[in-house]
């Protein structure tokens, strides 16, 4: 199935450092891969950056201080937010588990910080990521993180934080065969 969807020109993300491995194997470039686990091990993240990983989710200053700690000045790791969406209605309910809320004046604020602390540690802040839930059957789900995340960019560009990436996640409802 993953050489089918390589040969298809498909990217890829992942959630440990082992399922690199398995892209590596099938002559996935690790560059287009994203690491979307928010909380990695020190070790799982510099294997992945010495293998060419170079995106990298996180929802706390710990990851962060860990991205830094893992990069070479020369060649900047980016970082890219994952924030907390509410418990929706999905077939597997599980996404409100990971991330930072932007919700609330103060949820954004925090963001907002966690974006300055990127940039200051010499990463470039790259992005915000979200995920509703697997097997989401409702469209309106998107809805409501949707506005968030564009209030929380606009606040970003107004204190020059210019992000590269949305990334709103899977979840979409599909038939699985048994």
């Amino acid at each position: 199935v993953l050489e089918h969807i390589k040969k298809l020109g498909g990217k890829f993300e992942i959630a440990s450092y082992a399922e690199l491995n398995i892209l590596r194997k099938i002559g996935v470039n690790p560059g287009d891969v994203l690491y979307s686990n928010p909380v990695k091990s020190l070790r799982d993240i510099r294997l992945a950056y010495k293998a060419g990983v170079r995106c990298f989710a996180f929802q706390s200053e710990d990851e962060l201080t860990k991205f830094a700690a893992s990069q070479r000045a020369d060649d900047k790791i980016n970082a890219y937010l994952r924030v907390a969406t509410s418990a929706g209605k999905s077939t597997v309910a599980s996404e409100s588990k990971f991330g930072q809320s932007i919700v609330s004046e103060s949820d954004r604020f925090q963001a907002l910080q966690l974006m300055k602390l990127a940039g200051d540690l010499n990463l470039i802040p790259h992005g915000v990521a979200f995920h509703v839930g697997s097997q989401m059957e409702n469209p309106e789900a998107w809805t409501e993180p949707l506005k968030n995340v564009a209030l929380f960019m606009k606040i970003l560009q107004q204190n020059g934080i210019h992000l590269s990436m949305l990334d709103i996640g899977g979840g979409f409802p599909a038939y699985h065969a048994a």
